[in-house]
């Protein structure tokens, strides 16, 4: 039997409630109702941000809006600080930290055209 949960996320001013369906059999994979997936607690993303200056910025994060919004607040990364508004261009998940950091340096590698080229080929990938 699937139980209804409701989740507050809170972030400065900005409160969100999500109703929250949780199914048997998947304790760590919850679904919003409109069949949303609702990331499992742990994972990892990597993302590259475009910086109004047209630079890029990759890094990780367990909860990517957050810190996105933690960015743009400012308050992010020394880099990120006097580019802003940011905006996401790019994003993976990683199982578990340590991925997501062997990813992320192997992305910050990349020559900037070979950067740009993943960004287009996940564009592309989507419907």
């Amino acid at each position: 039997m699937a139980r209804m949960a409701i989740l507050q996320v809170s972030h400065k001013s900005l409160c969100i409630h999500l109703k929250v369906l949780i199914k048997p059999g998947l304790p760590m994979e919850n679904t919003i109702d409109d069949g949303i997936a609702v990331p499992q607690a742990g994972e990892w993303h990597v993302y590259i941000l475009q910086c109004c200056d047209d630079t890029l910025y990759t890094g990780i994060a367990r909860d990517l809006e957050a810190r996105i919004a933690v960015h743009n607040d400012g308050k992010g990364a020394k880099y990120t600080r006097s580019r802003r508004p940011l905006v996401l261009v790019y994003t993976e998940s990683a199982n578990g930290r340590g991925a997501a950091q062997r990813r992320e340096y192997a992305i910050r590698r990349l020559k900037l055209g070979e950067k740009r080229a993943l960004i287009r080929s996940r564009h592309s990938e989507q419907p």
